[in-house]
C-alpha cells in the first residue's frame, strides 16, 4: 500500500498512474460520482473530487484498463483552485493546489492471485526430505563407483541419476516455494531452474524404470532397434506433455500428460511381464536337467523381476490414490500432497534401486563351483597335461598304440622319448 500525504503547489498529471491522472483532470466524470459546479469556478473534471472547493473527502477505486486486474485506490481532500493562468486548460497536464491530501493505494481484484499461505510449510517439507535424497544419492554412487566396481554396467551408473535429479530438485523446490510470491530477480531465476528440473525430472525416472523392466544389462546387453524407437517416442512426447501441463496447469492439459503416462506404464509392465516368462522358462530348463534352479543365477533375476513388479504396482496405487485426494494446487494442504508424493517417490526408488544395485548375480553359483572344485580334486585322479614339440613327432620315436604294449619291458634300443 502506497500513501501519500502532500501539500503540493503544483502536481504533474503524469504524477499518478494514466487512469487516476484521467480522473483528476479529465473532463468526464466518473462512473459514481457525482459532478456539481464549483462556487469558484473550478473545473468540472475537479469538481467530480472536490465538491466546489468545499473540503469534502470524496474516494473512488478504479480498475486498470490493461485487464490485469490491478486497480487504484484514491482518497484525496482539500481545497482546489486552477491556478497559475486563468486562461490554461484541462489539457494542459500542470494545476496547481491548495492544500491537497492524497491517499493512494493499489489493489488487486484479479482472482488469479497467488496465495503464498498455500506454499508456507512446503519449504520445511524439502528441507526435511532433501538430506535423505542426499544421503541415497552418496551411498547409490559410492556402491556403483567402489563397493560393486567390477561388477557396474551402464544400467547402473544411469540408475545413480534417480537421486541425483531428486536431490537437485529439492534444493530449487525449496528455494522456489520459499520465494513466493516470485517479485524479485532471484526468484525469477530459481522458478526458471525449478520449472526445466521439473519437466526433465518424471521422463527421466520413467525411463530409468522403463530400461530396468526391459532388462537392459540384467538379462540383455543390448536392445532392439523398434524398442529404441518406441521408448524415444513415448519419452519426447511425455516431455512435451509436462511441458505444456506446467505451463497452462488446466485440466485440457492433463489429459495428453495421463496418456503418455498411460503409454509408458503399459510399456513398462508388457516388458516386466515379457523377462518373467523367459526367466521362468529358464528355471524350468534348468529343473528339467536335474539342476537346483535355487542354485543360479537365473532364480536370483527372477525374483528381481518380482520384486519390480510388485514396486510399479505400488507405484501406480500410490500415485493415482494421492493426485485423487489432493485435485487442486490451491488446497491449504498442499503441503501435505508434496509430503506423500516425496515419501512414495524415496520408498520406490530405494525398493527398486536396492534390488537393481551393482552386485555379482552369480554368487551362489560361485560357491557350489568352488565346492564342486574341491570334491573333484579328492575324488578325481590327477591329470597332467605333456606338451610335445612337432619335430618329434615325425621321428623315430612315434609308435602306434597296442593292447600288448608293455614300456616297462621294452627293448633297451628304444629312444628316451617316446610318443604314443
Amino acid at each position: 500500500q502506497l500513501q501519500t500525504n502532500e501539500s503540493c503547489t503544483a502536481l504533474p498529471a503524469g504524477y499518478i498512474r494514466s487512469n487516476v491522472s484521467a480522473l483528476l483532470a479529465g473532463p468526464l466524470v466518473p462512473a459514481g460520482l457525482n459532478a456539481t459546479s464549483g462556487a469558484n469556478g473550478s473545473t468540472p473534471g475537479l469538481d467530480g473530487f472536490f465538491d466546489g472547493g468545499s473540503g469534502a473527502a470524496l474516494g473512488t477505486g478504479l480498475a486498470d484498463d490493461n485487464g490485469s486486474g490491478e486497480g487504484v485506490g484514491l482518497n484525496a481532500s482539500g481545497n482546489a483552485t486552477q491556478g497559475g493562468d486563468p486562461n490554461s486548460t484541462i489539457g494542459d497536464g500542470l494545476f496547481k493546489w491548495r492544500n491537497v491530501n492524497l491517499t493512494m493505494w493499489r489493489f488487486n481484484t484479479d482472482d488469479d492471485e497467488i496465495d503464498c499461505d498455500v506454499y508456507e510449510y512446503v519449504p520445511l517439507v524439502y528441507l526435511l526430505l532433501v538430506p535423505l535424497w542426499w544421503i541415497l544419492t552418496v551411498l547409490w554412487t559410492w556402491n556403483t563407483y567402489r563397493a560393486n566396481a567390477a561388477y557396474a554396467k551402464d544400467l547402473h551408473r544411469l540408475l545413480c541419476w534417480v537421486p541425483t535429479i531428486q536431490f537437485v530438485h529439492g534444493i530449487l523446490s525449496l528455494f522456489n516455494y520459499s520465494s513466493c510470491p516470485w517479485d524479485g530477480t532471484i526468484s525469477l531465476v530459481y522458478a526458471t531452474f525449478w520449472a526445466v528440473v521439473t519437466i526433465l525430472k518424471e521422463p527421466v525416472m520413467l525411463l530409468c524404470l522403463l530400461l530396468v523392466a526391459k532388462g537392459w544389462c540384467i538379462t540383455r546387453n543390448s536392445l532392439e532397434r523398434s524398442e529404441v524407437y518406441i521408448a524415444g517416442t513415448v519419452v519426447a512426447l511425455l516431455y512435451a506433455a509436462v511441458s505444456i501441463h506446467l505451463s497452462l496447469q488446466s485440466v485440457v492439459s492433463l489429459i495428453p500428460m495421463v496418456i503418455m503416462y498411460m503409454a509408458m506404464l503399459t510399456d513398462i509392465a508388457t516388458s516386466i511381464l515379457a523377462n518373467l516368462r523367459i526367466l521362468k522358462a529358464q528355471l524350468l530348463a534348468l529343473y528339467a536337467f536335474g539342476i537346483d534352479p535355487l542354485s543360479t543365477p537365473v532364480y536370483k533375476k527372477y525374483r528381481m523381476f518380482v520384486n519390480l513388479a510388485r514396486f510399479t504396482l505400488l507405484f501406480v496405487v500410490l500415485e493415482a490414490a494421492i493426485h485423487a485426494a489432493f485435485t487442486s494446487r490451491d488446497d491449504e494442504a498442499y503441503w501435505l500432497f508434496i509430503l506423500l508424493h516425496q515419501l512414495m517417490e524415496l520408498v520406490i526408488a530405494i525398493g527398486i534401486g536396492w534390488t537393481f544395485r551393482a552386485q555379482p548375480f552369480n554368487v551362489m553359483f560361485q560357491q557350489v563351483q568352488q565346492v564342486a572344485t574341491e570334491l573333484a580334486d579328492q575324488l578325481l585322479p590327477t591329470i597332467t597335461t605333456v606338451e610335445i614339440r612337432a619335430n618329434e613327432i615325425n621321428g623315430a620315436n612315434l609308435i602306434a598304440w597296442r593292447p600288448s604294449l608293455d614300456l616297462n619291458g621294452a627293448a633297451p634300443h628304444l629312444p628316451a622319448t617316446l610318443v604314443v
